[in-house]
């Protein structure tokens, strides 16, 4: 039976400070009690079987995962002894898998953070992945057809049908991540691809590959001295030192609702909303306010008034991000280190504060909204309070206004 791997690695400082160091993208929870590891993990379960689930992560992960994934076998766990990008995960994954089940195991990856909601289409898609990556020397990628112009993925251009294989195409070329005009292009010529980064091969056509066209890799790993020699790999991505060079690269294109979560307008794109297309979680209380998102995960309430287009978190650690009109925060904006109680006003359409020592004693409430309107969203917040909650904190809270 094939493997499937799980990549589990980096941060997710795009979504700052919903995740952090301690909390990276791939342990949100997102409708429901499940994180986006968990789903991609009961996700491949229906298609390859618990028992043939792997994930390779950073040492510092470990913990992560095995609390994410408790049933997950240790030995199913591989550790890299240093964050260094996809390709190096990847290949350290292959060598183990390799010395336990030979050069004809097909193994398939897949991030650990992408949304994936139409399951039928997503087994349809990789039971034509494996029986192509089965029978051809071949490294059978899939491609999401694009719905809009999006300028946050790569794409891939769509070569000759193979025959002998249903549905499925050569590579005529991968594309970095464009701009709008040349992504409008794309569309609409209906041949270009988003490229998903899930990847399925035969061991052998993988190592043969990388023998040719990322030697450097192969000649430095030596799974004898693999944590040494790892710290010695160069750090880059799959696509720039395989498939991008490769020959025998094959698509296989599908419709699947797909998503790579890749910042906070995609979460509110596919987050459940009510009928003013408003996502809210938590204690909050918002009024006249539509396409937006609004998350608290503290005790005491959130209030939005009279806006659109916001994006507003506030999480038990005490930090606070608001963005109006424009959701997409930049990873150096998000990765931005705070001073202890610092209010840094408004960057650009970002509100962005931290009081670098988590929540404090004294409860805040915090109005994103019109000052005018202060006076009755604070009667509003009381009123949303349990009686002990009011008797708690009277006399004693502190209230923050946000003025976008």
């Amino acid at each position: 039976m094939a493997k499937a791997v799980i990549l589990a690695g980096g941060q997710g400082e795009r979504f700052w400070p919903l995740t952090h160091a301690g909390f990276p993208k791939y342990r949100i929870r997102f409708e429901g009690n499940r994180s986006l590891l968990q789903r991609t993990y009961d996700r491949l379960k229906t298609v390859y079987g618990a028992k043939n689930i792997y994930v390779v992560t950073t040492a510092p992960h470990a913990r992560f995962i095995r609390k994410e994934l408790p049933k997950l076998p240790r030995t199913h766990l591989f550790s890299e002894p240093a964050r260094n990008n996809t390709c190096p995960a990847i290949y350290l994954a292959c060598t183990k898998l390799l010395a336990q089940f030979g050069d004809k195991e097909i193994v398939s990856f897949f991030p650990a953070d992408q949304l994936i909601q139409n399951q039928p289409a997503f087994k349809m898609t990789l039971k034509r992945v494996m029986r192509l990556a089965a029978h051809k020397n071949i490294l059978v990628t899939i491609g999401i057809r694009p719905t809009f112009p999006a300028t946050g993925y790569g794409y891939i251009e769509k070569g000759k049908a193979l025959k002998g294989f249903s549905g499925t195409f050569g590579v005529k070329r991968f594309v970095e991540k464009p701009d709008r005009k040349k992504a409008s292009a794309y569309l609409k010529r209906g041949n270009f691809y988003w490229n998903a980064g899930m990847f399925t091969w035969r061991l052998d056509a993988f190592f043969q590959a990388m023998c040719r066209h990322c030697p450097t890799v192969v000649r430095l790993f030596d799974p004898k001295k693999a944590h040494a020699s790892y710290l010695k790999l160069p750090k880059i991505s799959i696509d720039y030192a395989l498939m991008e060079k490769a020959s025998n690269v094959a698509l296989v294109p599908t419709t699947m609702d797909w998503c790579d979560m890749g910042n906070w307008d995609m979460l509110l794109d596919k987050s459940p909303r009510d009928s003013q297309q408003v996502y809210a979680e938590g204690l909050y209380y918002h009024q006249d306010v539509s396409d937006s998102l609004v998350v608290n995960q503290t005790n005491t309430p959130l209030i939005v008034l009279g806006l659109s287009g916001i994006i507003a978190v506030q999480t038990s650690r005490g930090d606070t991000m608001i963005t109006v009109n424009d959701g997409a925060v930049s990873t150096s904006a998000s990765r931005a280190q705070f001073a202890p109680g610092a209010e840094h006003g408004q960057e650009g359409h970002v509100f962005r504060t931290s009081n670098g020592r988590g929540a404090t004693d004294t409860p805040q409430i915090t109005v994103i909204g019109d000052r005018a309107a202060v006076t009755d969203a604070l009667a509003t917040a009381f009123s949303l309070m349990t009686p002990e909650k009011r008797k708690g904190i009277a006399g004693r809270w502190k209230v923050r206004v946000v003025d976008p």
